[in-house]
């Protein structure tokens, strides 16, 4: 299934074709949902995503937030959306890091300072669609890690 190209109907007309990690960029995105009728070479006719085995993997976690819709970025990795970012706000990010510094100077705390700062750091990383990462609780996942946690 990895080497077909795919075709999806939106708003009454064909879009694509895709590779499939494109698609499946946008099955990410919610460009392309459950309900949305897709084809590739060797199907007898267009028929739901959702009754395609292996294409979208839960239907039950359509609680992904949705980004603006248009072509995915695709990099010469082949990872479709943009780079890495980081939202971090200026003075508490110096703050931190100063914390960071002398508590590692402490030696002792060190461990207690080391974590603290990358409890409050990976939250405010943004990895883009298409990227592997992985949360707090070890899984692994595929999309933007967005898991804002009061500060």
């Amino acid at each position: 299934m990895a080497d077909r190209s795919w075709f999806y109907a939106s708003e009454g007309q064909q879009k694509g074709p895709f590779p499939e990690f494109q698609l499946r960029d946008l099955i990410m995105r919610g460009t392309v949902g459950p309900d949305t009728l897709v084809w590739t070479e060797g199907m007898a006719g267009w028929q739901k995503a959702r009754e395609i085995p292996g294409l979208i993997s839960d239907p039950s976690s359509s609680a992904m937030p949705s980004q603006a819709a248009g072509p995915p970025i695709v990099t010469a990795a082949g990872h479709a959306g943009g780079t890495v970012s980081a939202d971090l706000p200026i003075w508490e990010l110096f703050g931190r890091s100063l914390w960071f510094a002398i508590g590692q100077l402490l030696v002792i705390p060190a461990p207690w300072s080391a974590t603290g700062f990358y409890r409050w750091i990976i939250p405010h990383i943004n990895v883009p669609a298409g990227r592997i990462s992985v949360s707090r609780d070890r899984s692994v996942t595929s999309g933007t890690c967005s898991s804002r946690s009061g500060s």
